[in-house]
């Protein structure tokens, strides 16, 4: 790294003006790719908005399908790495009630490998990983009766249930769009993966701003770190 990379870093630390111009440099040098600049941008990251040219004012939807579904221009990638922000906030329900099972998390694992390094092979250990994410919520849900109004009578549990088919629907979704790939590119393409996840989220009761804001923060994270290596 030269000297005025260094420069425009230190700036950028305390003051804002430097920052899109890191970010420009950044590009310039191949050390960001444009399109995660745009990202970071659509995202509503003010450095990034503005390195672009784009307007401070950011017309954010809160649905969070729509918020899933418009990540698609980027490719059905981002749209599962959306996906796994989004469900490690709902996780935490399922790890309450079953802290010994590890398979939902594995699930979120092995959607965001596939996320880093898409193919054939690494779907279908998303799907499998999927799968065992689906018979953790069956083993969980056993420990309640279906034919009650479960929803009221074990509320931890019925969350949990559903934490777990997030985490499911997530490495579920990389199969699917891997198949897609790379033709992904349209909100329609993906709204059937966006929206049985985000049905099984209402269900575990996260709060869908804060799942938004994490999952916001996380993908403005990627977007800006260091460039993938190949």
């Amino acid at each position: 790294m030269d000297e005025r990379l260094r420069g425009l870093e230190r700036q950028a630390a305390h003051d804002p003006e430097a920052a899109p111009r890191l970010l420009l440099e950044r590009v310039r040098r191949g050390e960001l790719p444009e399109e995660r600049l745009e990202l970071a941008g659509h995202l509503g990251h003010p450095a990034a908005r503005q390195a672009l040219g784009l307007g401070d004012e950011v017309h954010a939807t809160l649905d969070l399908t729509v918020f899933l579904a418009d990540l698609a221009p980027w490719g059905g990638v981002i749209v599962v790495r959306g996906l796994c922000a989004a469900g490690a906030e709902a996780l935490p329900r399922f790890a309450a009630q079953a802290p010994d099972d590890g398979r939902p998390g594995a699930a979120l694992a092995a959607a965001a490998a596939w996320a880093d390094r898409p193919g054939p092979e690494t779907a279908l250990a998303a799907r499998a990983a999927g799968r065992g994410a689906e018979r953790a919520a069956q083993d969980l849900g056993q420990r309640a009766d279906f034919h009650a109004e479960w929803a009221v009578d074990t509320p931890e549990l019925y969350a949990g249930y559903h934490a777990a088919w997030v985490c499911a629907h997530a490495a579920n979704a990389a199969l699917v769009l891997e198949r897609l790939r790379p033709t992904v590119s349209t909100p329609a393409q993906v709204e059937p993966v966006v929206d049985a996840f985000v049905r099984a989220l209402e269900r575990t009761g996260a709060d869908e701003a804060q799942v938004r804001a994490a999952a916001e923060a996380a993908l403005i994270a990627w977007a800006l770190g260091p460039a993938t290596p190949p």
